[in-house]
């Protein structure tokens, strides 16, 4: 067994035992529909090699989305309760019967937007507003290649006959300009909110048969997911059109909800009603955070020389920094100036922010986005650098615990190894504010889609299925520190997830029985001083204290990549502290792969590459781990490293055999002693473990699939006789690339091949030199294929 240090002996002293796991019995009957682990689009994307396109993407966020539509709502009650201005709202001007006829129904859909655009804009009803055709129009400028059909701005022209002249006839999409996108569809069998066999206007259904229903609300989603990203909205309020009726919807973090059917031709007036109170509700009744203000020029050259003399500062190894700060100075976002209430002073403090460094993808949840943030306060008494901090603004659940109390409660006791806020709160409704001295008391930013879907003595319609729950803004403010990729050599890995199991022990240990359940990559960071290195455990938002008696909820939390397998195996098992150790596992693995040199395939595996759960994960990850025919050996060049993942390998594989027999204590000891061994070895067994860049880049699956057809071929006529050479991507193939975009990607290659000749007839040696060019960035031997040795079989 291998020994520990003092230190470490410490950790293990008197640790609780863990929990035994819920017998069939113990759970609810009625929850008969277990997820081992739900797939999101936020808990999938990002750590996966296979970059999804625009199709996948709306694809997922469809599936997902299934179970956060609550209606349909009646159009006048929609009108009355969802958008009623505080203020007293002007009679509606007189309603034409003819006043959207020039609109088509049906027909080509491109046919249908200029006569949309122009009926709207000549209309009295969208004051200090106009409606602009973006269709064709992307905004190169945000990275983000989709586009609606059309989007509402503000203007400040309020006098429709003065602005009518003015307009263009097609403008440029600006994600973070516009107020709504609509979605124009001719045929009402691409209205997702009914059944293509059921076209009743007080029922619709989300399980639909129609394809193509299926796939606006993927497309109707993401836009709306595009849109958060690059503003600061609790909520949205729009509609989309169907053939001849219309849809009114407002979309939060916890939901939607959808009006009934709006024949706009039959009844023009609950449209025009529409337009005018969306024209006379302020920012805040429109969706706008108001806590989010735009910085003066004055605080965006500030930031801008923070971030480039903390550029200068931070240099890793002596010649690297971190990849995420440059990217926080993008100049096609805007800035803002963000305000944070403190739980614990009750006084406001306000951050310049531009880019976030870590995006959110998913419409529903937390929705958490991470800023390099400019403490405008400091900067006026500090340095610049010392003035950087990191900002964390997410949705947490209103009946949990906050973060910054989890914070408080872990560093009364002294938890090591962990981040202390600097601030923390909830995000006040900046309208609804009430001013005692220089207190601020006032209500929260809150989801409100649970409301109706709860609604009593009668709920608006929803799925069996209602996944929402009520959410809070929140925002908490921590120091800055770098992320764990930034690691200079595989020793800084190491000593950093060593730190983090030891947070996970300290907090297990001394009576907060408190489990973090979302060890991933982006959640630790690591802190540099002149002599050491120090591994932070962050983002406690998604940690409880561990109940027996708990009842396991029907959705995992944790990034899937990275949760252990017996969590996503057995949906009757209450989290415990051996999986929140076994996730070190797996982030040591991702990020040893991903930066470290390894003599082995040259693949991750599809646990890793793909963005698809397909309920594989588990399996995956066990046969990995099992290795029967040494498919899935790895070697890393370090040779401490090497030994430690070696040793970590047969530790876990052995404990995912028979949990039951192996003692917790005994698993504990072994895992520190395992790291203390390592961290032990002399320089010299700590070469060749430099930092590299990355060995597995993002890339689409059609140019996955391409580079591996073509370095196949290349390297297959090269290989010695006696060797198969394996294909980069074998792993992944199956099960890691998922389906519909493999055969859309073949499909493609087909028509490409047909076009230009056979691939095997035009198999010279000049393709065969560009199939290895294209193949090299995915081996990590100096461009040489991985062989296997079959002279036996």
């Amino acid at each position: 067994m291998p020994s520990t240090d003092s230190e470490d002996g410490d950790l293990l002293a008197e640790l609780p035992s863990s929990h035994p796991p819920l017998s069939a019995s113990d759970i609810d009957h009625k929850r008969d529909r277990w997820t081992p682990l739900v797939e999101t689009v936020q808990g999938t994307y990002p750590y996966a090699t296979l970059e999804a396109g625009s199709k996948e993407m709306q694809h997922d966020l469809s599936t997902q989305g299934v179970g956060f539509t609550v209606g349909p709502m009646p159009a006048v009650e929609f009108l009355q309760t969802i958008m009623q201005p505080a203020a007293p709202l002007p009679e509606l001007p007189k309603v034409e019967k003819d006043v959207w006829n020039s609109i088509p129904s049906h027909g080509v859909e491109r046919n249908i937007y200029d006569p949309l655009r122009d009926a709207i804009n000549s209309s009295p009803f969208l004051v200090g507003y106009r409606m602009a055709v973006v269709a064709s129009k992307a905004d190169k400028t945000s990275g983000l290649k989709i586009r609606p059909d059309v989007c509402t701005y503000e203007t400040k022209e309020k006098d429709a006959k003065k602005l009518e002249g003015k307009l263009s006839k097609e403008e440029v999409l600006i994600w973070h300009s516009i107020e709504s996108s609509v979605e124009i569809k001719p045929d009402d069998l691409q209205d997702w909110c009914k059944s293509e066999k059921e076209f009743n206007p007080k029922r619709f259904v989300e399980k639909l048969g129609s394809d193509k229903a299926r796939a606006v609300r993927g497309q109707i989603w993401h836009y709306f997911a595009s849109q958060c990203s690059r503003q600061h909205r609790p909520f949205i309020i729009g509609w989309a059109l169907f053939g001849d009726h219309i849809r009114f919807y407002r979309v939060d973090r916890s939901g939607m909800v959808v009006s009934e059917e709006v024949y706009f031709k039959r009844d023009p007036a609950l449209f025009a009603e529409f337009l005018w109170r969306y024209s006379h509700m302020s920012r805040e009744e429109r969706g706008f955070d108001t806590s989010v203000m735009p910085a003066s020029e004055d605080e965006k050259q500030t930031l801008t020389r923070a971030v480039r003399e903390y550029e200068q500062l931070v240099n890793i190894g002596g010649s690297r920094r971190s990849p995420d700060i440059s990217s926080t100075l993008d100049d096609t976002y805007p800035t803002y100036k963000a305000r944070v209430d403190d739980e614990s002073t009750r006084k406001p403090t306000f951050y310049v922010i531009r880019r976030p460094i870590a995006p959110f993808l998913s419409l529903y949840g937390r929705a958490t986005r991470g800023y390099i943030a400019l403490d405008i306060n400091k900067a006026l008494s500090t340095t610049l650098v010392d003035s950087l901090v990191f900002l964390k603004d997410t949705w947490r659940l209103s009946n949990g615990e906050k973060e910054g109390d989890v914070y408080r409660d872990l560093l009364a006791i002294n938890t090591p190894n962990i981040p202390e806020p600097l601030c923390s709160g909830d995000v006040l409704d900046i309208a609804l504010l009430e001013h005692d001295g220089s207190e601020v008391m006032g209500s929260c930013q809150m989801t409100k889609t649970q409301n109706w879907a709860n609604k009593q003595p009668k709920p608006y319609w929803k799925p069996v299925s209602y996944q929402a729950r009520a959410l809070t803004h929140c925002r908490i403010v921590l120091p800055l520190a770098c992320p764990l990729n930034t690691v200079a050599n595989a020793k800084e890995l190491v000593t950093a997830l060593r730190d983090v199991i030891k947070a996970l022990l300290h907090v297990h240990k001394n009576g907060q029985q408190r489990l973090h359940r979302d060890v991933t990559p982006g959640n630790i960071m690591i802190s540099r001083k002149p002599d050491m290195i120090q591994g932070l455990l962050c983002d406690w938002d998604h940690s409880r204290v561990t109940d027996a008696d708990k009842i396991p909820a029907i959705y995992r939390t944790g990034s899937w990549q990275f949760i252990s397998i017996e969590m996503s195996n057995n949906p009757s098992k209450n989290a415990e502290i051996q999986d929140d150790l076994e996730s070190i596992f797996w982030v040591l693995l991702f990020v040893a792969l991903h930066h470290f040199q390894h003599d082995s395939q040259g693949v991750l595996p599809k646990f890793f590459a793909s963005p698809n759960i397909k309920g594989t994960e588990t399996d995956a990850k066990w046969t990995f781990l099992e290795n029967r025919k040494g498919k899935y050996t790895i070697t890393f060049l370090c040779p401490a490293l090497q030994r430690l993942y070696a040793n970590l390998t047969k530790l876990w594989r052995d404990y995912n055999y028979s949990p039951s027999n192996v003692p917790v204590d005994e698993l504990y000891k072994k895992l520190l002693g395992h790291f203390g061994c390592a961290l032990a070895e002399g320089a010299d067994q700590w070469v060749r473990g430099e930092w590299r860049e990355d060995q597995y880049p993002k890339m689409r699956a059609s140019e996955l699939i391409r580079a591996d057809e073509e370095a196949k071929e290349a390297s297959v006529s090269q290989a010695p006789q006696g060797q198969v050479v394996i294909p980069t991507s074998s792993l992944q193939s199956n099960g890691g690339i998922p389906l519909r975009a493999t055969k859309a990607a073949r499909k493609r290659d087909t028509t490409r091949s047909a076009r230009r000749g056979s691939t095997k007839e035009c198999n010279n040696e000049e393709e065969a030199g560009a199939g290895r060019v294209r193949a090299k960035r995915r081996r990590m031997n100096d461009g040489q294929p991985w062989k296997a040795d079959t002279s036996s079989l």
